[in-house]
C-alpha cells in the first residue's frame, strides 16, 4: 500500500479517508466548511441588503431636505401674499370710504339742488303775494284822453260858462249836498 496516494488537506492520522474531487477538479468539501460557505453567503446577501437600505435612506434624506427647502420657500412666499393681502385691504378699505364720501357729497348736493327747485315752484305757484305791483321801472300806459264835451246851445264857446247849463260839477256846487 505504499503507492496509495495520500489524503488531500493532509488529514491528521493519515488514514483520514481522502475527499472525492468535484466535477471543476476540486475536493468536494465537508459539513462544516459547507456550513462556513453558506454562512458566507448569507453574509454577502445580508451586506447587499445593508447597502440597499443606506442607499434607500440616503435618498430619503436628501428627499427630505429637498421637501424642507421647498416649504421654506413656499413659506416665504406664503408670508409675502399675507402681507399684500393686509395692504389690500387697507387701501380697499380706504378706497371705500373715499367713493361713500363722494356718494354722500353728490346725494347731499342733489338733495339741496331739490330743495331749492321744490322752493321756487312753491313760491311761484302758491305763494300768495298779494297785490300785483309793476316791477320797478315799468311805467303803466296813460289813460286814454277824455272825449271833448259838446259845446251848450245858449252858452258860451270858451266852455267856461254857466252851471246851471251842465258844464260844472256836482260836488262843487253848494247846494243839494250832503252837508
Amino acid at each position: 500500500m505504499a503507492d496509495a496516494p495520500k489524503p488531500a488537506g493532509g488529514a491528521k492520522g493519515g488514514d483520514a479517508p481522502a475527499r472525492p474531487l468535484g466535477p471543476d477538479g476540486k475536493p468536494i468539501p465537508g459539513p462544516a466548511e459547507v456550513r462556513q460557505i453558506q454562512a458566507a453567503r448569507k453574509m454577502a446577501q445580508q451586506q447587499a441588503q445593508v447597502e440597499e437600505v443606506i442607499g434607500i435612506m440616503h435618498t430619503n434624506v436628501e428627499n427630505v431636505l429637498e421637501r424642507d427647502r421647498k416649504l421654506g420657500d413656499l413659506e416665504e412666499r406664503a408670508d409675502a401674499l399675507q402681507d399684500g393681502c393686509a395692504q389690500f385691504e387697507k387701501q380697499a378699505a380706504a378706497m371705500k370710504n373715499k367713493f361713500w364720501l363722494e356718494n354722500l357729497k353728490s346725494i347731499i348736493a342733489g338733495a339741496v339742488v331739490g330743495l331749492i327747485v321744490l322752493g321756487l315752484l312753491y313760491w311761484k305757484f302758491f305763494m300768495d303775494t298779494g297785490p300785483q305791483y309793476p316791477p320797478p321801472g315799468y311805467y303803466p300806459p296813460p289813460p286814454p284822453p277824455p272825449a271833448p264835451a259838446a259845446p251848450a246851445a245858449g252858452g258860451d264857446a270858451a266852455g267856461g260858462g254857466d252851471e246851471a247849463a251842465g258844464g260844472g260839477d256836482a260836488g262843487d256846487s253848494g247846494s243839494g249836498g250832503d252837508e
